[in-house]
C-alpha cells in the first residue's frame, strides 16, 4: 500500500480511526531515552488510582451503576469507573505508577484494568479507554514488564515512556484529518496524536501499517487503513493540542517554580543575594 504524505493544511474530515501506538511484548510503542522512572516514589498508593486535581463539572459512573456523581479531588478509581467532564470540566487522574492523564471538556474516560507488583511496583499493567475527547498523557518510563493502554473506540495506544495528545473526535473536529478522500459520516470519528517527548510508533490496526512519531511530529490513522505519514506539526497546531489543559493547582506549581528559577538567576548576577555556604 503507498501512502501518501498529507500537507497539514489539508488536514480535517474523515472516518473512524484505527491507530495503535505500540510498547509491549514484540511491538515498542513509546522509546524514551534515559533511566527508567522509580514507581515507588509515586505520590499515589500502589495500585491505586486517583483524582489529583479538577476544575468545572466533573462526573463519575462508578462500577455497577448507571448514575453519575460529582468528582472530588482525591477520590479513588476503581476498575469499571468512568470519569466525564462536561462543557467546563476538566481532570488530572493519577497512576501509582508516577504516570497521569489530564481530560479536557467533554471527555469520557473508562479505567479498564490497573494492576501493580507488589514486589516489584515497576512492574505494572494499566488499561483505559478513551471513548471520545482529548487527553494529554504523561506516561513515565517503565520497565519491560510494564505496559500502559490507552484504547479508542477503534485504536489503542501503548506506551511505556513518553509525553503524547491524543484525540477522538469526530471526522469535522481534528487538527490532522486527512480531507483529500472526501468527509465521512457525522457520527465517524477518527484519532489524532501529537508527541511532545520521545517517540511513539503509530499502527493502524487494520492494515498494521506504522510509522514511528517522534518528538514535534503528528499523525493520523483512519477506519479505511490509512495512516498518514508523520511531520513536523506546525507551532500554531501544536499550542492547539497543548492548549486548555492547565488545571489551577498545576498553574500555582508553575508559578512557584517560575519564581524559583527567578530567584536563581538574580542571585547569580548578584553575589550578596546568593545563600552562603556552610
Amino acid at each position: 500500500m503507498k501512502l501518501k504524505l498529507i500537507p497539514y493544511n489539508l488536514i480535517l474530515k474523515n472516518t473512524t480511526i484505527i491507530a495503535i501506538v505500540v510498547a509491549s511484548g514484540l511491538f515498542l510503542a513509546a522509546t524514551v531515552h534515559g533511566q527508567e522512572a522509580d514507581a515507588s516514589t509515586s505520590t499515589v498508593p500502589s495500585g491505586q488510582v486517583l483524582i489529583s486535581t479538577m476544575a468545572g463539572d466533573v462526573q463519575i459512573m462508578h462500577k455497577g451503576t448507571e448514575t453519575w456523581e460529582p468528582a472530588a479531588s482525591g477520590a479513588t478509581l476503581i476498575e469499571g469507573d468512568t470519569v466525564k467532564t462536561f462543557d467546563d470540566g476538566r481532570v488530572e487522574i493519577e497512576f501509582s505508577t508516577g504516570s497521569s492523564i489530564t481530560l479536557k471538556e467533554n471527555t469520557t474516560f473508562v479505567i479498564i484494568q490497573v494492576t501493580q507488583s507488589e514486589e516489584n511496583p515497576d512492574e505494572s499493567t494499566i488499561k483505559t479507554d478513551l471513548a471520545m475527547g482529548r487527553i494529554k498523557a504523561v506516561i513515565e518510563r517503565m520497565g519491560h514488564k510494564s505496559s500502559f493502554e490507552v484504547r479508542t473506540p477503534t485504536a489503542v495506544a501503548s506506551v511505556r515512556g513518553t509525553v503524547y495528545f491524543m484525540n477522538v473526535l469526530p471526522e469535522t473536529g481534528g487538527m490532522l484529518a486527512d480531507d483529500s478522500q472526501g468527509a465521512g459520516a457525522v457520527e465517524d470519528l477518527f484519532t489524532e496524536i501529537f508527541v511532545d517527548d520521545g517517540t511513539v510508533d503509530f499502527t493502524n490496526t487494520i492494515t498494521d501499517d506504522s510509522y514511528p512519531v517522534d518528538e514535534d511530529e503528528g499523525s493520523a490513522s483512519y477506519d479505511d487503513g490509512r495512516v498518514l505519514e508523520p511531520t513536523v506539526v506546525p507551532e500554531d497546531k501544536q499550542s492547539e493540542f497543548k492548549a486548555g489543559f492547565d488545571l489551577p493547582a498545576q498553574k500555582k506549581e508553575e508559578k512557584k517554580e517560575e519564581k524559583k528559577d527567578k530567584k536563581k538567576k538574580e542571585a547569580k548576577k548578584d553575589p550578596a543575594k546568593q545563600t552562603p555556604k556552610k
